[in-house]
């Protein structure tokens, strides 16, 4: 008995760090032109990882889909300089979709120098960086909008959603206002301030950090998140608030914590529809 009961706790861990999952949402919205049909690969706290030899299984996983753009969620390095992985990944996809990253708490952790060294690598393997910026996707009718702040790593506002941490002021400082005419994209790396993101103007706000709450319990969600808060509000999946909607990926690689249980490393695939194209 104890022999089969340590076989299958071990092929639970090995399923929940080495088989990538796809999830996949339909959005529809009366923004988007009426025929127009929009899908966005999103990808979130790679970590450095690799999900095949040189990321080739993650890759054709995204061909497999073939999105009209990537984009990335932040933390898709760890945080000690090594970038060969991320490097690696952006070289296989940029030469058939747009791409572009919007930094999470392990680029901010490069600071000054090392930074800017990123940033200039990313940009001359063809990534464009969302860095407290946006950027128009005219025939879709789309803004992309990519922001970041320390201020939204200090703590988890909780379910209340508390924004005296930070709120619809601060981000409209950072990335000034949404427009209401153009669909609404803002990434950013953490989904704590969902509230806020929506009360500003996001229509989809993408994000990651959660990692799935890293082990996933039956009928509970998320155990921890890296705010260290137990069964954290938004933990993977996508949420809705005053008719606005945030997805948030489990991401792809593991973290400081080396591990996943029953929390799939996961590829978001999101098809935003007119609403005609709905029907």
């Amino acid at each position: 008995m104890l022999p089969a009961l340590l076989v299958l706790c071990a092929a639970v861990v090995w399923v929940s760090n080495s088989c990538l999952e796809v999830g996949f949402h339909r959005l529809c919205s009366s923004k988007l032109p009426a025929k127009e049909r929009l899908t966005i690969a999103l990808l979130s706290d790679l970590h450095g990882r690799r999900l095949g030899r040189q990321n080739r299984r993650l890759v054709r996983t995204i061909d497999a889909h073939t999105p009209d753009l990537v984009i990335m969620a932040g933390d898709m390095i760890d945080g000690d300089g090594k970038n060969q992985t991320l490097f690696g990944l952006v070289e296989a996809l940029a030469d058939r979709y747009p791409l572009y990253y919007t930094q999470g708490n392990h680029e901010q952790r490069l600071h000054g120098a090392n930074w800017h060294k990123l940033q200039q690598s990313l940009k001359q393997r063809g990534v464009q960086l969302l860095d407290n910026a946006h950027i128009p996707i005219p025939e879709a009718n789309v803004r992309l909008y990519g922001a970041w702040s320390e201020q939204i790593y200090q703590r988890d506002p909780g379910p209340s959603g508390d924004d005296r941490l930070f709120s619809t002021r601060d981000l409209t400082a950072l990335i000034g206002s949404s427009d209401p005419d153009v669909y609404n994209i803002l990434t950013i790396h953490t989904p704590a301030f969902f509230q806020v993101y929506a009360d500003w103007g996001a229509d989809l706000t993408l994000c990651g950090h959660m990692h799935g709450g890293m082990i996933r319990l039956p009928f509970f969600g998320g155990l921890l998140s890296p705010y260290r808060r137990f069964f954290p509000t938004y933990d993977a999946g996508i949420y809705t608030h005053d008719g606005r909607c945030m997805v948030v990926s489990r991401g792809l690689g593991n973290g400081k914590v080396g591990f996943r249980i029953l929390s799939r490393p996961e590829l978001v695939i999101i098809e935003l529809v007119g609403e005609a194209e709905q029907e």
